[in-house]
């Protein structure tokens, strides 16, 4: 599910290089008229130039983020209504995340 919300966003940005999920960091869920996913998703800005590999191919490449690329931490819903074959996905908006620094101290 966060590859295909995540491809979504590919397609939407005017980025140069894909985002590719790092970690799922919350999902809630609700029954609507169908059921609503809420993920907060981390993603990071890959080595897959959108030029040379399609948004559908992505996870199927061995892209990944380099040292110190640029993360976000974005808010997706998802909306499923699978006896109407539907799927729709929302960027609910995405923010610059920053990797906490560790507390702890080594003496």
């Amino acid at each position: 599910m966060s590859w295909r919300a995540v491809n979504k966003l590919n397609k939407e940005s005017n980025d140069h290089f894909h985002w590719i999920p790092l970690r799922v960091l919350r999902v809630r869920m609700q029954l609507v008229a169908g059921m609503k996913y809420k993920l907060e998703i981390l993603i990071g800005q890959s080595n897959c130039a959108k030029n040379k590999v399609s948004h559908d191919n992505v996870r199927d490449k061995p892209c990944k983020t380099n040292e110190g690329a640029k993360q976000l931490l974005c808010n997706i819903e998802i909306v499923r209504r699978e006896w109407e074959n539907i799927e729709e996905i929302t960027n609910k908006g995405c923010s610059e995340y920053k990797t906490p620094k560790s507390s702890y101290n080594s003496q």
